[in-house]
């Protein structure tokens, strides 16, 4: 156990896994950080950031009540299952998937307080978006053709969906 300097006591866990592993990880408070692993990835915290690296096979799950998700699909091997569900209460959401993916989208933010900016959805895809400057934005659309799910919700916080190398 360490001290962060402002008295508050600091616990870090660092676990190694094989690269092909099932995870499922809750905390009540902190970050959650997973790097480059082949399997399913479930995540559900009440505080801190969410980071998952590469995952190149399986499906990836984070819930969030605070804070921001970054979570990133590999190559996926066709025929394999690879839906993405995020959801968060606050901060901001980021997926990066390879841009030859196929994926059935449909992204939603829902403002419940005002800000001094809209929240929106900014993705590299072609997506149709609406309620933009209104209460609730929805995107919803097909990447190459439709395939694996992606669901994506937040409140009060952006949606960014990017094209990675494949």
């Amino acid at each position: 156990m360490a001290e962060d300097g402002r008295g508050r006591s600091r616990i870090s866990f660092e676990a190694q896994v094989p690269d092909a592993f099932n995870l499922e990880l809750n905390t009540g408070g902190g970050d959650i950080r997973i790097e480059d692993i082949s399997g399913n990835v479930e995540t559900d915290t009440s505080g801190g950031n969410v980071s998952i690296g590469r995952v190149p096979a399986g499906t990836v799950e984070a819930v969030k009540s605070g804070s921001s998700i970054e979570a990133e699909l590999g190559n996926v091997a066709p025929g394999e299952d690879a839906h993405v569900d995020l959801s968060s209460s606050g901060g901001d959401i980021e997926l990066r998937i390879p841009s030859s993916h196929s994926a059935d989208v449909s992204v939603r933010i829902e403002v419940s307080r005002c800000a001094r900016v809209d929240y929106r959805i900014y993705t590299d895809f072609p997506l149709a978006i609406s309620g933009e400057n209104d209460r609730e934005v929805i995107g919803r659309g097909e990447i190459n053709g439709g395939g694996d799910r992606i669901n994506i919700e937040i409140n009060n916080g952006d949606i960014r969906i990017m094209g990675s190398g494949n």
